[in-house]
Order: structure tokens, then C-alpha cells, then sequence
């Protein structure tokens, strides 16, 4: 209970930042950093949200689904043409099912690599100018 003794009054300077920032037109978010205070954070400085429907916190969490989905798009693109792989027929058709989990791993991996390059661009930028991690 003593670390958060002081909390209420930094909230409130923090919260009178923020608004200050809002009056001079800025677009701000006021969230918690990952130690618990209030922060305003400009929109480069947030990368993604956490409190939305994302369970992965970091950039390399990100990163790790895009390696999922990657190797369902392989998998899926394999898929694809097996069919003509198996029989050597000159005049064989691809399994065309296998076309909609293509076009769905596709799209999961560009949204999952554009959320990971996101976050990294939105860290650098915090790291630069000294702004706390975001909870």
C-alpha cells in the first residue's frame, strides 16, 4: 500500500497533462504503463492496444502468430497442388478447398505482421523520447 501512497496526486498531475494536451489539440490516450501510473501516450507511441481483444503483449508475440500463419500458408499452398503431385497426370486439377484456408492465412499473417511492425516502430519511438511501457 506505500507504493501507491502518492498515486491519487500523480494521476491527478498526469491527468492535468493530458487534458493540457487535448486543449492544444493533440490526439492522446490515457492509459497505465506497466508499473501502474497514469500515462497520456501519443497514438505512435501506443503500437497496439492491450486492452482490446489482443491476448499477446509484445512484438515478438506478434511474431510468433505470423510464424503460425506463415507455415499455414505453406501448408495450405501444399495443399493446393498435392493432388497433382500424387497422380503425375499431365492434366490434373488442384483441390480448390484448400484455396479458402490460403486466402485466410494470408490475411492472418499481413494484419499479424503489420500489428508486430506496429509495436516495434511504437517502442522505438517511446525508447527515444523516454515514455514508459504501456500495461
Amino acid at each position: 500500500m506505500a507504493a501507491t501512497a502518492g498515486r491519487p496526486a500523480r494521476d491527478a498531475g498526469n491527468m492535468d497533462d493530458h487534458r493540457a494536451a487535448i486543449a492544444r489539440g493533440e490526439k492522446r490516450t490515457l492509459l497505465r504503463t506497466t508499473d501502474g501510473r497514469l500515462w497520456s501516450y501519443a497514438p505512435d507511441e501506443l503500437g497496439f492496444r492491450r486492452d482490446g481483444f489482443m491476448q499477446v503483449r509484445t512484438w515478438w508475440g506478434v511474431g510468433i502468430i505470423a510464424l503460425v500463419m506463415f507455415a499455414g500458408l505453406v501448408l495450405s499452398a501444399y495443399l493446393f497442388v498435392q493432388p497433382g503431385l500424387a497422380d503425375g497426370k499431365p492434366g490434373w486439377t488442384p483441390f480448390w478447398g484448400a484455396l479458402w484456408l490460403t486466402a485466410v492465412a494470408l490475411l492472418l499473417l499481413v494484419v499479424s505482421l503489420r500489428y508486430m511492425l506496429r509495436e516495434l516502430r511504437a517502442r522505438r519511438i517511446r525508447r527515444e523520447r523516454g515514455v514508459p511501457e504501456p500495461a
